[in-house]
């Protein structure tokens, strides 16, 4: 499995996992596309590969393309709430929920958003239908 961390995260979260020797690879928003690149041109790359997202971004998924890239790649994101002490609380809730994370990404049938939330709870985020998504934007 790999997970792909966009650019919202940053990179030191991902370096740190990395140095952790996990069994998924970790690639990085940054090491392989340009910072200023629109969500919906990388998506479509990152998804066809079936890498699984994890983002900070709160306006991620927030266009018609993107949620198109979502649904046609049939991609699977895990979405990180920033927090006041960003960094350090982030990577401290994705190791600790990282076992279920895992889990969660082979066992969901994609496409699939889930939320990880600050107590460690991850729940599902309803993807709307095409149709729905042209409707509320």
């Amino acid at each position: 499995m790999i997970f792909f961390f966009d650019r919202a995260i940053g990179k030191s979260i991902p370096l740190a996992l990395r140095q952790l020797h996990l069994p998924e690879e970790i690639k990085i928003h940054d090491e392989l596309y340009a910072a200023d690149i629109d969500d919906d041109v990388w998506l479509n790359p990152v998804g066809s590969t079936g890498w699984i997202i994890i983002s900070q971004d709160v306006q991620f998924h927030s266009n018609e393309a993107e949620w198109d890239a979502l649904l046609r790649q049939n991609i699977g994101v895990f979405y990180v709430p920033g927090q006041e002490d960003h960094r350090w609380t982030t990577f401290k809730l994705l190791v600790r929920c990282y076992d279920r994370i895992v889990e969660l990404a082979a066992t969901t049938p994609k496409p699939f958003i889930y939320q990880i939330h600050r107590n460690g709870r991850i729940t599902p985020f309803k993807i709307p239908s095409g149709l729905q998504i042209r409707l509320a934007l």
